[in-house]
């Protein structure tokens, strides 16, 4: 009985030895039966549109890799946008990678002898429209003997490549017993869960440099799209604030451009969490004081603190000038919430 049993075992373990043997020798051999000597694939993502007054803005970028084992030779690399003007633009090229480059005001052309298939050239765009839809930009990618094309078309090829040799496949694994295609169908499932890309089109700084760019503030949305980490939107509301009002400077329309960014904001993200939202309307209130418009002020500060009383109370022990600007307005307020922020303020300005 243990002798046959150890057979048993011996035969189950040689099995799932050899189909697994067999299996990476499929593997390799559609493998290379379906790779390409050189290929080029692009991929586009941008922004939702940011509306102005007369123009619409967005921001592209571009990615360009060779996913083949050979080199592109003659590499060129083309963009126009029909209708809109490049307002700015940031490359980035492998370390190493001669290039040279022409922007007009609506095209971008990047030329170079050799672009190897480790390298990834990444192009970031900030386009002005003065349609009210923006269009799609024309994309021409080429080298010696192939032409780009975006990543969504490796599917076709790589599917009919690769069912020539279902038939191979499915021979060499027709011997597998119900465990093992049980282990196998969980590890196909692990890499293809793995192999599922998952990205944000929109990230918290680009939202926020959009929002600069459209209220004409280029310098700042540059500096936010420059930073290496996710800005927090109340955080950088409050260092808006805080310029502001320690600058002293006698142009109040900084304040008011900022107030309209932030404004904007909360317009266009309807993701911002509520406290977040009143630490933001707070600083709203903050920077239309700081823009000499008390109306506005005491409207976003009424709005903060219904989102949040309490993280707005807290507030006024740090901000002189919003102490002085509440005890002159509280009889304005809510008449529960009056005397609460009227003690808070008071308490504060005395310290």
């Amino acid at each position: 009985m243990n002798e046959t049993r150890r057979s048993g075992w011996i035969q189950i373990v040689g099995t799932a030895v050899l189909t697994c043997l067999l299996t990476v020798v499929a593997g390799v051999a559609v493998w290379y039966f379906t790779r390409q000597d050189a290929a080029l694939r692009y991929t586009v993502v941008k922004t939702e549109p940011f509306f102005g007054a007369s123009a619409a803005t967005l921001i592209y970028k571009v990615e360009v890799t060779d996913p083949g084992n050979k080199e592109v030779e003659l590499f060129t690399c083309d963009i126009a946008f029909p209708g809109a003007k490049i307002q700015d633009k940031r490359v980035s090229v492998p370390k190493g990678l001669t290039y040279t480059e022409k922007t007009t005001d609506s095209t971008y052309s990047l030329a170079t002898s050799i672009f190897n298939s480790a390298d990834r050239l990444e192009m970031s765009f900030l386009v002005v429209s003065g349609g009210v839809t923006p269009t799609e930009p024309d994309i021409s990618i080429r080298g010696k003997g192939v032409t780009g094309t975006t990543k969504d078309g490796d599917t076709p090829f790589s599917v009919i490549r690769i069912s020539s040799y279902v038939p191979l496949v499915a021979g060499l694994l027709a011997g597998l017993s119900t465990l093992i295609l049980r282990i196998v169908s969980r590890r196909a499932n692990g890499i293809a869960g793995a192999l599922v890309p998952s990205a944000h089109l929109a990230s918290s700084n680009n939202i926020l440099a959009a929002s600069y760019f459209v209220h004409g503030l280029v310098e700042d949305g540059k500096e936010i799209l420059n930073r290496r980490y996710d800005v927090k939107y109340w955080a950088e509301s409050d260092r808006m604030a805080a310029e502001e009002a320690l600058s002293g400077d006698s142009d109040r329309r900084p304040a008011e451009t900022k107030a309209q960014v932030l404004q904007y904001l909360l317009e266009y993200d309807n993701e911002i969490g509520p406290t977040s939202s009143a630490i933001i309307q707070y600083n709203i209130a903050r920077l239309r004081l700081a823009a000499d418009d008390e109306d506005g002020a005491l409207k976003w500060l009424k709005t903060s603190l219904s989102s949040n009383q309490d993280i707005v109370i807290k507030r006024f022990a740090t901000h002189r000038e919003m102490q002085t600007f509440v005890l002159k307005h509280v009889h304005e307020l809510d008449p529960k919430l009056a005397e609460l922020v009227r003690l808070n303020a008071a308490t504060a300005v005395k310290s």
